[in-house]
């Protein structure tokens, strides 16, 4: 998956899971960072502390796999606008002015 353009820390999941199938997920918000368990116990920690987890998979100094996915943000569509000053004509079923 590529992602296009700069990608903020808050819009982005980290996962980090072990070889018996044990994932831990870090999210950040508005407070810093958060690490949730597999468990679904979540603690509060610091960019030094998120570091410490992640290097090592990623240096190949431990075996699990680290994976981060950009965050799926719902929008909703936007309506197409009608041009301003300009008139628009309605037409019924039959095609004809109304």
């Amino acid at each position: 998956m590529e992602v296009e353009g700069t990608v903020k820390n808050a819009e982005c999941t980290i996962y980090i899971a072990t070889r018996r199938g044990r994932t831990w997920t870090y999210r950040r918000d508005k407070d810093g960072w958060t690490q949730t368990g597999p468990t679904g116990r979540i603690h509060r920690m610091t960019a030094e502390q998120l570091l410490s987890h992640i290097l090592p998979p990623l240096a190949g100094r431990s075996p699990a796999t680290v994976r981060v996915k950009p965050n799926v943000l719902h929008k909703q569509p936007e309506r197409p606008r009608r041009e301003s000053g300009k008139s628009q004509v309605r037409r019924t079923k039959q095609g004809g002015k109304h």
